[in-house]
């Protein structure tokens, strides 16, 4: 799971870095956030399906967390100088 958030975390910002184009429309923006929401959440699920066979603890969250917080701090400003 802790490969998952980091995962997570580099199609973030490579969705951000797609996205910051000026003449797409607010709402247009917003249902295409919600459906990359769902489908990465799904993602999550199905993952934790195969690995942990559902079972949700709080450890899940903080792996997830951590990894998100590794990419952000540490390799996204090598990914956006581009």
């Amino acid at each position: 799971m802790f490969t998952y958030g980091i995962i997570l975390a580099a199609f973030f910002s490579f969705y951000l870095k797609i996205n910051k184009s000026k003449h797409k429309k607010k709402v247009f923006i917003n249902i295409i956030d919600v459906l990359v929401g769902i489908v990465w959440g799904g993602l999550g699920l199905l993952l934790l399906f195969y690995v942990n066979y559902g079972e949700f603890r709080y450890y899940i969250i903080i792996a997830i967390i951590s990894g998100f917080l590794l990419y952000y701090y540490s390799c996204k400003r090598f990914y956006m100088k581009n």
